[in-house]
């Protein structure tokens, strides 16, 4: 959103750099307007590509829908999970399907101005669960059994830590987010 209210800012500045070219220097100002334009431009390139990593919740995946039996279980319990899938809208590409949990996590990290170096906290979110398996193609309704790790941690919502399962249908690819879908779900101690 911010990338956005700058691209915003160089607009506006260009604008008014080209409304005023008729007083002062002409050149100078359509050259700087120019200037701001383009700015503007790659500003609204560089959010749109922020968007599409993953920043802005990440792309979802089209022609998939889940479904899950029970939105809370407790951990050493089954979970059916129901795969909806559009052939039309999926074609060829590949699918998973998996079961997640994430762990938040407070860290500390060090950051460096002008005074020198200083401390600060930030959450990173780190998978502590993942089960995931490849979806058979062809098939527009398919069914899974997850099992929630007996061993494994129970959903939380802490201060510094927190856990968080979720039920997800992804696309894996190279270099960019996977478009997903994702249920979340509680899970009981």
């Amino acid at each position: 959103m911010l990338l956005g209210v700058c691209a915003l800012g160089f607009l506006g500045g260009a604008i008014a750099l080209y409304a005023g070219r008729n007083s002062g220097s002409r050149s100078g100002h359509e050259v700087g307007a120019a200037v701001l334009a383009g700015a503007a431009l790659v500003m609204v390139a560089f959010t749109w590509w922020v968007y599409r990593r993953g920043i802005g919740g990440g792309r979802r995946a089209r022609g998939v829908e889940l479904e899950v039996e029970r939105g809370e279980v407790r951990r050493g319990d089954q979970l059916p999970v129901t795969l909806r899938i559009n052939s039309a809208e999926i074609g060829q590409r590949q699918l998973q399907v998996g079961l997640v949990c994430t762990r938040y996590g407070d860290v500390k990290k060090v950051g460096y101005n002008q005074y020198g170096s200083y401390e600060h906290r930030v959450t990173e979110p780190t998978n502590v669960v993942e089960d995931w398996r490849d979806v058979a193609a062809g098939g527009a309704t398919q069914s899974f059994t997850f099992t929630i790790p007996a061993d494994g941690p129970f959903s939380y919502e802490g201060d510094t830590v927190s856990y968080a399962y979720r039920v997800s249908a992804r696309e894996p690819t190279r270099l960019r987010a996977d478009p997903h879908r994702d249920v979340p779900i509680w899970v009981a101690p």
